[in-house]
């Protein structure tokens, strides 16, 4: 009888812990895709705002090229959330100079809108993801798994239509 409720203990255990793991695991995928939506935006403003080179010439012309360089070739996550928010300014700056108010621009606009959106979402999913991570239950577990802590995307101005002064 004894051995019997020692396998079923262990066996209660075994379950918990894989259960916990496999939940973490199905956040971090959460975690994943809010952040390659993020990315997939990202792309989508750089194409736009390339477009946008092609209209506008300033000293703010050249800003933007090299800003948008740099955005294609950062590949640390530590360094994409300043190039992104020297990026929106200058690009604020650009579209007031743009003076033509036809599909590039409210494109621009939207995307920016929606880059806005998803950084929150992320940022969400992120405090949600690290609140679980530090649950005192889980921590055995996420150091079994070797889980860490995500890092928030901040930019301090993310809108642009603010900027701007414009709704869309």
């Amino acid at each position: 009888m004894l051995t019997w409720i020692i396998i079923i203990i262990c066996f209660l255990i075994v379950s918990f812990i894989v259960g916990i793991e496999r939940f973490l695991v199905a956040q971090n995928k959460i975690l994943k895709d809010t952040w390659n939506y993020v990315k997939v935006l990202i792309e989508q403003r750089r194409k736009l705002a390339q477009s946008l080179l092609q209209h506008i010439k300033s000293s703010d012309h050249t800003q933007l090229n090299d800003l948008l360089k740099q955005s294609q070739e950062t590949h640390q996550f530590r360094d994409q959330n300043i190039i992104e928010e020297k990026l929106t300014r200058v690009l604020a700056k650009c579209l007031t100079q743009y003076d033509k108010n036809d599909d590039l621009k409210n494109n621009i606009l939207t995307i920016q809108t929606k880059f806005k959106d998803a950084i929150d979402s992320y940022n969400s999913v992120v405090r949600n993801y690290n609140g679980l991570l530090k649950i005192f239950i889980f921590q055995p577990i996420v150091k079994l798994f070797h889980f860490k802590l995500a890092k928030f995307f901040i930019l301090k101005s993310p809108n642009l239509q603010r900027s701007l002064g414009q709704k869309i």
